[in-house]
């Protein structure tokens, strides 16, 4: 602890938005909610649309984790979080999908082009792929397990054909899938392989209380990530 108080009072230190906005997520990491809000108030000083955007996350994203707001009320701000979502901000997008996902209870895989001389629409190819590869990571928040479920991965001859048109011939090498968990700072935790039709049964009971990013990476290189918040 005394390691991230340091590391927190280089960053609370700095007058950048990027620094304010380090240090609100290391408050916020470790529930400590109101000393975030007083970052929160400096980074809106900023007065710019990136910094009125991630105070609007990070201010929903307290108020959830303390109970004040409750997944009704996240779902009345369905178009606003949609927006945030939309932006494609690497500073609150994310944390806006997380909101959302919490709020109704669904997944928004994370869209990985996969290129060819004549490359299909991505509405086409997301719905190929999600045929073999859909998912559900819960529950989320977790106080102890993660649990993530994957479809049983029946490579028919559409499928294998639809591999094959992006180099892969090692069909077998499709039957299990890579899991690894980072941290808010994108330090890996954990990692592991996981045939399709086993339990996926991730132990994240020791972690400490915040959000962290289950990524899940397929043999076609599609890769979909989905933050968790521990609690």
């Amino acid at each position: 602890m005394v390691g991230m108080t340091k590391i927190f009072d280089y960053f609370a230190s700095k007058t950048d938005i990027d620094s304010k906005i380090m240090a609100c997520n290391i408050l916020v990491s470790a529930d400590n909610y109101d000393d975030a809000h007083q970052q929160i108030s400096a980074i809106r000083s900023f007065g710019t649309t990136e910094a009125s955007c991630f105070a609007e996350v990070i201010d929903m994203y307290i108020s959830t984790m303390d109970t004040s707001m409750t997944k009704n009320m996240l779902e009345q701000k369905f178009n606003r979080l949609n927006d945030l979502i939309a932006d494609n901000s690497p500073t609150y997008s994310g944390l806006a999908k997380t909101l959302y996902e919490y709020a109704f209870d669904t997944i928004l895989p994370k869209y990985t082009p996969l290129f060819e001389d004549d490359l299909p629409s991505k509405t086409t190819m997301d719905e190929t792929i999600s045929k073999f590869y859909p998912y559900a990571i819960y529950p989320n928040p977790t106080s102890d397990f993660i649990n993530i479920e994957l479809d049983s991965n029946e490579l028919n001859d559409g499928i294998i054909d639809f591999l094959k048109r992006y180099g892969i011939e090692n069909i077998k090498d499709c039957e299990a899938i890579q899991v690894n968990i980072y941290d808010i700072n994108s330090r890996l935790l954990s990692t592991g392989k996981y045939k399709y039709d086993q339990p996926i049964n991730i132990n994240v009971s020791e972690y400490p209380s915040g959000t962290y990013m289950v990524e899940i990476r397929s043999c076609y290189n599609k890769i979909i990530q989905t933050k968790v918040v521990k609690i």
